[in-house]
């Protein structure tokens, strides 16, 4: 919804709207990891197999909600991301699946070269197909007269306050991230939306839904539970236990005072990038 929006000349307004929500999300998040960790982590630590499997299921139905106008190309994506899913080592076995023999599949592919396969370089080939004019984007549409309105920044809260909940409650799931989250909080808004025709194509709603929940998926599994969600968390791990950190429920007995002191910084973190956000937005939108 964010491109979109700037093909429409509104950059610096996705921008801010990102900005806002991701704030929120963010320090929504931090409070429940300050005042929550511990209560919750006996929840989570409660969470079988069965719940997992529930929660992919769950995650899989969301596909009819984002297909928009054809659910059959939405189920077409689906089993292909569940094929490139089964590359590499079957968890519960160690034999290879479709890695044809080449063993630096074994590992499965990469995240991040499976998004520059996927989108990057299909941008490429169409931006190649188009002609020059094209490709100009007339900068003077990326003024202070195209910002957020009033009456969308009322329609933001109301998604923002709900994907933060949401994000926290799929981020307090082991082995789950913010991009989940986010996929969840987006048809969450479209489906509560009185302008659901609008997401896809420009909506203040999905982008204020999809950046809230991204940042309101909390670290309570990494601290109490020492199961990372993502990637991104794992490296966090990593650096945490490089420290002498080991995370789980003693963390918070035995090193309370350097736990309490990463939620609060958590907070500042998230106030420093909305006043970064508010004095550097007008640079950002220019880079196009």
């Amino acid at each position: 919804d964010g491109y979109p929006l700037n093909q429409k000349g509104r950059t610096k307004a996705a921008l801010k709207i990102a900005l806002y929500a991701s704030t929120f999300g963010g320090i929504f998040s931090a409070l429940m990891l300050l005042f929550l960790a511990p209560q919750v982590a006996k929840v989570a630590a409660m969470l079988g197999t069965a719940e997992y499997f529930l929660v992919c299921l769950f995650g899989l139905t969301i596909i009819a909600g984002i297909s928009g106008d054809s659910l059959s190309k939405g189920v077409m994506a689906a089993c292909l991301g569940l094929l490139v899913s089964c590359i590499g080592a079957d968890p519960m076995t160690s034999r290879a699946r479709l890695t044809f023999g080449v063993e630096r599949l074994y590992l499965g592919l990469d995240l991040a070269i499976c998004l520059i396969g996927l989108f990057a370089l299909v941008q490429v080939m169409t931006k190649a197909e188009q002609k020059e004019d094209r490709l100009i984007l007339d900068t003077s549409k990326i003024g202070d007269g195209l910002d957020i309105t009033k009456e969308e920044k009322k329609r933001m809260l109301r998604p923002m306050l709900v994907s933060s909940i949401i994000g926290t409650i799929i981020g307090i799931i082991p082995g789950t991230g913010a991009s989940m989250a986010s996929w969840f909080s987006y048809d969450r808004a479209r489906s509560m939306s009185k302008h659901p025709e609008e997401f896809g194509k420009g909506s203040v709603e999905g982008i204020a839904a999809a950046e809230s929940a991204n940042n309101g998926a909390t670290l309570i599994p990494l601290l109490t539970l020492g199961i990372p969600g993502d990637g991104c968390v794992a490296i966090m791990l990593s650096a945490l236990m490089i420290n002498g950190l080991n995370p789980g429920l003693s963390l918070f007995t035995e090193q309370g005072d350097i736990m309490y002191a990463i939620m609060l910084g958590l907070i500042l973190v998230n106030a420093f990038m909305f006043v970064q956000g508010k004095f550097l937005t007008n640079l950002f939108a220019k880079v196009v």
